[in-house]
C-alpha cells in the first residue's frame, strides 16, 4: 500500500519504494539506505533509532522493517508536509501497515530528550537554527540525543547561512568536537548544496 505526505512510498515485503518522481528524494534515499542498513545489521546488538523531523516516515519506516530495535518518530502535529498533516499521516501509515516497533512523539525537537543509538537528522538543522546562539550547541544538544551514530544533512544555502552566518567548514568542526568519527557520505541534492554525514560516537 502507497503513502500519502511529503515522501510518496510504498511497503511491499518489508521493502521500502519511492514511487516518486522527484529525484533529489531518490539521490538521498539511496545514500542512506545502505548505511542505515549497515549499522542496523552489523552489530549483534539491535540499535534503537530517533528520527528527527521524520515527516511521513519514509527513514522511520525503513529502520523499523530492517533491524531497528524500536523507532522514535518526531514531529511536531501542526506541521504541515506534503498538502496534510505529517502526525496524522505518520499515525495513519502505522497503523494500516500493522507497525509494530514504531512510537510516534508529537513534539518540538528541541523538547525531545530520549537518548537512542542511532539519530537522523535530515533537512532540519536550518529550521532548528533559531532556537540556539549557535552551531556549537545545536550539534551539542542532537549529539546529546545520540548513543552511537549520527546521520545528520548539512543545508549549505539560504537563510539559514545568511542569516545565522554559519559555513560547512564550523559544521564540521562542531560535528568533530562531539563525535569520535565524521564520514561524508555523499550530496543528497543535485540542484544545491547539501551533504550527508555519517557520525560515529
Amino acid at each position: 500500500m502507497s503513502t500519502s505526505g511529503y515522501h510518496r512510498y510504498e511497503i511491499v515485503n518489508k521493502n521500502i519504494n519511492l514511487l516518486e518522481g522527484k529525484s533529489n528524494q531518490n539521490l538521498k534515499f539511496s545514500l542512506i539506505k545502505p548505511i542505515l542498513y549497515n549499522i542496523l545489521n552489523d552489530t549483534k546488538d539491535t540499535l534503537t533509532v530517533t528520527d528527527l523531523g521524520a515527516s511521513n516516515g519514509l527513514y522511520s519506516f525503513y529502520c523499523a522493517l530492517n533491524g531497528a530495535k524500536f523507532v522514535n518518530s518526531i514531529e511536531k502535529g501542526d506541521e504541515k508536509c506534503g498538502g496534510g498533516n505529517s502526525l496524522n499521516i505518520l499515525n495513519k501509515n502505522i497503523s494500516r501497515n500493522n507497525i509494530q516497533n514504531i512510537k510516534v512523539h508529537d513534539v518540538d525537537i528541541i523538547n525531545y530528550t530520549e537518548k537512542s543509538d542511532v539519530v537522523i537528522a535530515l533537512a532540519i538543522i536550518h529550521h532548528l537554527m533559531d532556537n540556539f546562539k549557535n552551531l556549537n550547541e545545536l550539534i551539542s544538544f542532537i549529539g546529546n540525543l545520540t548513543e552511537k551514530y549520527l546521520i545528520i544533512e548539512w543545508i549549505g544555502h539560504g537563510h539559514f547561512i545568511e542569516k545565522k552566518n554559519v559555513n560547512l567548514d564550523i559544521f564540521l568542526k562542531e560535528l568533530n568536537n562531539n563525535f569520535h568519527s565524521v564520514e561524508k557520505i555523499g550530496q543528497s541534492r543535485y540542484d544545491k548544496l547539501r551533504y550527508v554525514y555519517l557520525c560515529k560516537k
